[in-house]
């Protein structure tokens, strides 16, 4: 009997003996947790439970758990959710905390598992590294960096794991494409407490469903990452603009979308603006990276310079160093809200939206700590054509064809929880109302990227219909029981069929 017929048929015996078991409070569950696992539970009111619950980037994110888990390895993963299932207890998993959506990654009176000590990092002899699920990108880039090597990953330094279960968008995406697409093995506790490790040629279609199926499926405890290798030294920095150069700085931004990403994918660049309301001034600050042993611009990022930067940062630097730097300035603990869409990348589009939310940021400028930000982010067809090559995932990105795409971030930093009745509603409605210029131009892309979802945007429906259809199979097969929907209740989950 396989694995999937045995899951099914042991949710099948417990619905027909009435197993269904009743709610337990969530006192209880901490309770039973602690005499399962002693010594791993923070409760209210102890001297950690506070430092650790906030211990978020967004402060939307810090919600109330009853109680906090802190495992140190997948076993102990296992045990707690399967004490979880078999009494209905509500519970959150989180990583590295840097999610924007309330409840994504924490709970409301049920149990927070805090995965801070699931911090393996271990190099293979087959061109992979096994990493823990509580690391962040960070330590794990300086960790391989002497050895040459590097992962397919997030770009800033404290940003944890959670991004290989999206999409995730990193230095190498025009060269290897998305980081869920270079996740060899996934190790995964099932609902009941199975430890399984779903790959390309064990629990294959598992491994499809979690390449942007999220936690839908089970908590992740492990990832087993492809590694490739990189020189003594990358080229890399930041570039600085400020308000007069903007128009110049668009040139370079659609060039790059359309040609330099894509005929050198050694390239990676983000091109963000920043908008600050308290001292009202505009700035384009972009991340460049080249991954080759230079010691001076290339060519494809020479036009980044002709657009004449006011502060220029390129140089031979480590991973990790481009990691903390690009990661510099951006605040910790305020409220954090962001919103996205995809494009075609159109010239004219650019210009227009990112003016519009120019305009529209100038109304909030009052709001204390206001600050926004926003990114193109070009996926071009190599990155499209990688995750192909690498078995495919279900984002639904194959029909693009030969067209860049271009994931469109619009983000919110401000300092009161306060404020969020002004900001949020009214911020929602903008961004949609570029959606709906978007298609009215005929450049709208259907799909949405996760990792910058608004919480009320409807991720997972934008793979399309027949995506939906295979991750609820998968889902039938992996989690009958229905554990990471309803007792995970935060953050994305798959739609009902004929959404």
């Amino acid at each position: 009997m396989t694995l999937q017929n045995s899951i099914k048929a042991l949710a099948a015996l417990g619905a027909l003996y009435g197993a269904t078991v009743a709610a337990v409070p969530t006192a209880n569950c901490c309770s039973l947790l602690e005499a399962a696992l002693p010594g791993r539970i923070l409760s209210i009111g102890s001297a950690n439970y506070a430092t650790v619950n906030h211990d978020f980037w967004s402060s939307t994110t810090v919600l109330s758990p009853g109680c906090i888990f802190s495992p140190t390895s997948s076993q102990e993963v296992a045990r707690a959710v399967k004490l979880f299932t078999d009494n209905q207890c509500k519970f959150a998993v989180r990583g590295g905390g840097h999610s924007a959506v309330p409840g994504a990654a924490n709970t409301n009176d049920g149990v927070l598992i805090v995965t801070e000590g699931l911090n393996e990092r271990t190099v293979t002899n087959e061109n992979s590294v096994w990493i823990g699920a509580g690391n962040t990108w960070g330590p794990v880039y300086d960790f391989l960096g002497p050895s040459h090597k590097a992962v397919v990953a997030g770009r800033y330094y404290p940003v944890g794991t959670g991004l290989l279960l999206g999409a995730g968008l990193s230095f190498f995406g025009n060269e290897l494409g998305l980081a869920i697409d270079n996740v060899r093995t996934y190790e995964v506790v099932l609902y009941n407490g199975t430890i399984v490790h779903a790959s390309a040629t064990s629990h294959p279609n598992l491994h499809r469903a979690l390449k942007g199926g999220g936690d839908n499926y089970g908590v992740i405890t492990r990832y087993e990452l492809m590694t490739n290798n990189i020189p003594d030294w990358i080229w890399g920095g930041m570039v600085y603009y400020n308000q007069s150069q903007l128009s110049q700085v668009e040139d370079v931004v659609y060039d790059y979308h359309v040609d330099k990403a894509v005929n050198d994918v050694k390239t990676h660049v983000l091109p963000q603006y920043g908008f600050n309301g308290t001292t009202n001034e505009t700035i384009n600050f972009s991340p460049i990276f080249y991954n080759g042993a230079l010691n001076s611009t290339p060519a494809a990022l020479q036009p980044w310079l002709d657009a004449q930067p006011y502060r220029n940062t390129m140089r031979q630097a480590q991973m990790v160093d481009l990691a903390r730097e690009f990661n510099a300035g951006f605040e910790y603990g305020l409220v954090q809200v962001q919103r996205t869409f995809t494009i075609y990348a159109d010239k004219e589009f650019f210009h227009d939206v990112w003016y519009q939310f120019q305009v529209w940021l100038q109304e909030y400028r009052h709001i204390p700590g206001f600050y926004g930000l926003h990114c193109n982010m070009p996926v071009t067809p190599n990155a499209v054509q990688e995750g192909v090559r690498n078995g495919g995932n279900v984002l639904g990105l194959e029909g693009a064809g030969s067209r860049t795409l271009s994931i469109l971030y619009f983000g919110l930093t401000f300092n009161n929880l306060s404020d969020t009745d002004k900001v949020f509603p009214a911020f929602a409605k903008f961004v949609e109302s570029m959606i709906r210029l978007a298609e009215q131009r005929g450049v709208r892309h259907p799909y949405i990227m996760w990792s910058y979802a608004g919480h009320d945007q409807r991720v997972i429906e934008s793979y399309g219909q027949e995506n939906n259809d295979f991750l609820r199979r998968v889902k039938q097969d992996y989690d009958p029981a229905g554990t990471f929907t309803n007792l995970v209740s935060g953050g994305f989950k798959l739609p009902a069929r004929g959404y």
